[in-house]
């Protein structure tokens, strides 16, 4: 794992309240061999994350591009973004591509959500979690920033 990798990348430790957020079906967008990491998560957080049997998700590109577009929100897939899809890209901090923005200009559905402190997910995630319940209780969300 490169130097400094746990603090560009949310830890999957980490993503706990957001996978357990109550009326949010989650599917794998991952691709590449990620089947322990999903058994383990599963596990740990009393959940269940849905793999599309089939799809290559890193070779299909229209078929995980089609995938993307059926999803209502993805977290952090870049191919969900350029179809189009409400995408919240999770950042260790603000990146040059954002161009002084809270998203990606050439990502008309997307937002970047990065802590307040560079790399402080201990305290971003719970937020994110807490955003994601109220988009799925249908009620009217609150800009991340």
């Amino acid at each position: 794992m490169p130097a400094g990798w746990p603090v560009l990348s949310a830890s999957w430790t980490r993503w706990g309240p957001i996978l357990q957020t109550l009326g949010v079906t989650l599917i794998n967008l991952q691709y590449g061999d990620c089947t322990a990491e999903i058994a383990r998560a599963e596990e740990k957080f009393g959940i269940k994350i849905h793999q599309i049997e089939g799809l290559d998700l890193k070779d299909d590109i229209d078929g995980s591009a089609a995938l993307s577009r059926a999803l209502a929100l993805v977290l952090s897939a870049p191919t969900a973004a350029s179809v189009g899809t409400t995408v919240w890209f999770l950042t260790a901090g603000r990146t040059w591509p954002q161009l002084g923005n809270c998203e990606y200009p050439w990502y008309a559905n997307s937002h970047v959500l990065s802590p307040k402190k560079f790399g402080d997910w201990a305290t971003r995630m719970p937020d994110v979690a807490d955003e994601l319940e109220v988009l799925a209780s249908g009620a009217e969300c609150k800009p991340l920033v």
